[in-house]
Order: C-alpha cells, then sequence, then structure tokens
C-alpha cells in the first residue's frame, strides 16, 4: 500500500528508531504490508467476474480511512501495499485495456487513501508463483513476451504514481523475483542482472522522481543482493532503496506451510527460541510428522524431518540474524548507507492457535525487530490481514497484546 502526503510524525515509539533517508528526506521506521489477496481468486475468476476486482485490493472492502489512520496511530509509519499484477498481464485486446486502466486507478486509489491516513507507503507489484496460470513470477521471468508485457505495465503504474510527492511515496515493482538461485550459488552467468536493468529503466522512465525499492534474485534473498556486480546501473541511481526478505530461521516461521516443498510441511507445533524445545518436545514433533509426511507431494522422509529439527535446535538462533547481518555487510562493503536497504518482509506462521504458539511467535517478532533495528534498518512485518497462517491481526481485525508489545506498538486496549 502506499503512503504520502502528511509530514513524518515523531512519535515516541519510534523516535528512537534509526531512520531511513532517501530521495527527498523520505524517513522509514516501522511498516507494515497489507493483504494481497484474502480470497485468493483465479485469474480466470477475476476475469470472468470483474466484481471480484471492485475493490482492488480486496483489503479495501474491511479497511478504510480509518483503519489505516489507526495503523499509523498504534506506531506505525509506513505500510506497503502489494498489488498483484497478473489481472493487469492478463487483461488484453480493446475490454483489457479497460480493465487494465481501471486497475491502474485503484492502484492510485488505494496510495492515495495510504497517504491520506499519514502514512508513507510503498506501492509494490506483488508477483508470486501462480503454477496453474501463466501470469505467476515465474512464467513472467521465462517467457520474453511475458516480461516485456511486464515491463510495460511497470512502466504505466509508474506513471499513473509519478505526480505523487516523492518524499511520501515510492515504487517498489517486482516481487521476489525466483531465478538465479542455483547460478548464484555456483558462480555462474546470472540472468537476473540485465532484466534488473531492464525493469529500472521502466520504472524510472514511468516515475523519474519516485524512489525506487528494488531487490536481488532467487526470491530476494540478501545473499542475492551481494551477488550483483559493483558496477550495475542501479547502484547509480541514488534515488533508490535495496530491499531484501528475511523468514530465517525458515523452518520456524513456514512451519506447516503447505506451499512449500521442505520439510517445514511436515512440522507443526515448533517453538522459538530454540532452546525452549527440549529433547522430549523435539522427539514428540518428529513423531508427530511420521503420519503426515509420506503422505504430501512430494514426500518428506521422517530421517529428514528429525535432522532439520536438531539443525534448528543448534543453529536457530544464527539463522535469525544472518541475513540482516549479511545484509548489512553487503551495505558496508558497498558504501550504501543502512538507510537505504530495507528489509521489507519478515514474519512467521502462528503454527496453532493456542497461548504457547502466540508467545513464542511474539518472542520471534520482537528479535527479528530488534535485529533489524540494532542493523539501521526500516522493517516490513508480513502481514496485517487476519487470512492466513501470517496474519497478524485477529478475527476483529486487532492486533492482539502479545503481537503489540513484540512490535513495541501502542494499540487500544480490547475488551
Amino acid at each position: 500500500m502506499k503512503i504520502y502526503r502528511r509530514l513524518c510524525l515523531c512519535l515516541p515509539l519510534i523516535c528512537g528508531l534509526p531512520s531511513v533517508a532517501i530521495g527527498q528526506g523520505m524517513q522509514l521506521h516501522k511498516g507494515i504490508n497489507l493483504e494481497i489477496w484474502q480470497t485468493w481468486p483465479t485469474v480466470a475468476d477475476m476475469l470472468a467476474d470483474p466484481a471480484r476486482l471492485a475493490p482492488y485490493p480486496e483489503w479495501r472492502r474491511s479497511m478504510g480511512a480509518g483503519e489505516l489512520a489507526a495503523l499509523q496511530g498504534m506506531g506505525f509509519d509506513f505500510v506497503r501495499i502489494p498489488f498483484d499484477p497478473a489481472p493487469l498481464l492478463a487483461a488484453t485486446g480493446d475490454l483489457g485495456a479497460d480493465l487494465r486502466a481501471g486497475l491502474i486507478r485503484q492502484i492510485l486509489d488505494a496510495a492515495e487513501m495510504g497517504l491520506d491516513a499519514g502514512l508513507r507507503v510503498i506501492v509494490d507489484l506483488h508477483t508470486f508463483p501462480r503454477p496453474d496460470e501463466p501470469w505467476g513470477i515465474d512464467t513472467i521471468l521465462s517467457a520474453p513476451p511475458l516480461w516485456q508485457d511486464y515491463l510495460d505495465v511497470v512502466h504505466s503504474v509508474g506513471q499513473a504514481i509519478a505526480h505523487l510527492p516523492p518524499d511520501r511515496i515510492l515504487f517498489e515493482p517486482i516481487n521476489e523475483p525466483t531465478l538465479d538461485c542455483d547460478t548464484i550459488a555456483s558462480g555462474d552467468a546470472q540472468r537476473w542482472p540485465a532484466m534488473l536493468a531492464d525493469l529500472h529503466k521502466a520504472a524510472r522512465a514511468g516515475a523519474p522522481n519516485l524512489p525506487l525499492v528494488l531487490s536481488g534474485a532467487c526470491w530476494g534473498g540478501a545473499w542475492a543482493l551481494a551477488a550483483l556486480a559493483q558496477d550495475h546501473p542501479v547502484f547509480a541511481d541514488p534515488n533508490t532503496l535495496f530491499s531484501f526478505h528475511d523468514y530465517g530461521p525458515f523452518l520456524y516461521s513456514h512451519q506447516g506451510a503447505s506451499w512449500t516443498s521442505g520439510v517445514e510441511r511436515a512440522i507443526s507445533g515448533l517453538p522459538y527460541p530454540p532452546e525452549n524445545m527440549g529433547d522430549v518436545q523435539a522427539a514428540a514433533l518428529a513423531q508427530r510428522a511420521v503420519d503426515l509426511a509420506p503422505q504430501l507431494n512430494p514426500p518428506v522422509s521422517i530421517q529428514d524431518v528429525a535432522a532439520a529439527i536438531k539443525d534448528y535446535s543448534r543453529n536457530g538462533h544464527a539463522q535469525m540474524t544472518d541475513d540482516i547481518t549479511r545484509a548489512a555487510a553487503w551495505a558496508g562493503a558497498r558504501g550504501i548507507a543502512r538507510g537505504r536497504v530495507i528489509l521489507g518482509e519478515t514474519g512467521a506462521i502462528l503454527a496453532q492457535n493456542d497461548a504457547i504458539s502466540a508467545a513464542s511467535r511474539a518472542a520471534f517478532l520482537a528479535d527479528k525487530s530488534r535485529a533489524a533495528q540494532d542493523a539501521g534498518f526500516a522493517v516490513a512485518f508480513w502481514n496485517y490481514g487476519n487470512s492466513g497462517g501470517f496474519g497478524l491481526a485477529d478475527a476483529r481485525g486487532r492486533l492482539p497484546a502479545d503481537v503489540c508489545a513484540s512490535l513495541r506498538l501502542s494499540c487500544p486496549q480490547t475488551p
């Protein structure tokens, strides 16, 4: 979502945090991602029933100016608003042109809503995998004609928001490019650097004065930023921030996530911090996976589950800060101010709806927030809504007391 218009308020809760100074005096401290979808329709559903895209994004059905202003009152100073670009790409032909134009107008509307609430806004074209449809991030990056269409979308969205205050709004033209993981690890030639140069060119042509938020390849990880050559053209643009996403330790943050492919799918009830897990609980977690693991697609071996749990108990604390440390070292080596680096996503699934799991996640959020703050980075948590395991809000759309305390927010007292 987007953020601009009001001067940044120096709230007591965020005054002591490091600032991000970018563009024309922009400062970012503590942010929140809004939901990309609540009902997760297919693109075919969207095209067959355009009412699904009114409003776009869906969270506007339940959140308005008052709710966004409440986020600012809690202590958030910026929001990252994800916009699924799939319907923009799928909108073709004469009728499609009208649909695309209407969706871009809604992007502008949502951004202005965030600004009016006193927030700064990151307009995030939030690509993600759509394995059963041709408009997911993997297809966008692998099909040259679709990539060119995507660059056209980036340019059009940039043009639509270019007039907004450059000290209040940022443009993130892609989310988590999935390519080059193997080539970065092997040291072979990467595809992303050339594509990033084209992406930067398209975004900058559409929005000449807005700060851009850019990332490395391989799901936007910190190590992929370090893989970009020092002479890459994006580094010559001073009006940029560099984003990385950090969910480490991944076994904890993604336990039970059915959309992943690793052993974390077979685990539920893993505690944080790692030292809270004794040998008895570790054995119980592994035993619980015995019936589930072979049924998964692809299946998971019990031996791999046990090994992952053991690794978490030994290395989970280091994994909590590894990517933040890596990003800080990269910024230092490249002479990039910490204020130009943002932890754009972090969070964890609430594995089980009980007090123990809630306390574990609150401890995780507190540690991740503190580590980002100590490194001098702004941070945006994933995500506010209550759909999906990562949602921080409860069924009433309010942040629970443990989440508020862990993020050092000032939340209204609830009965």
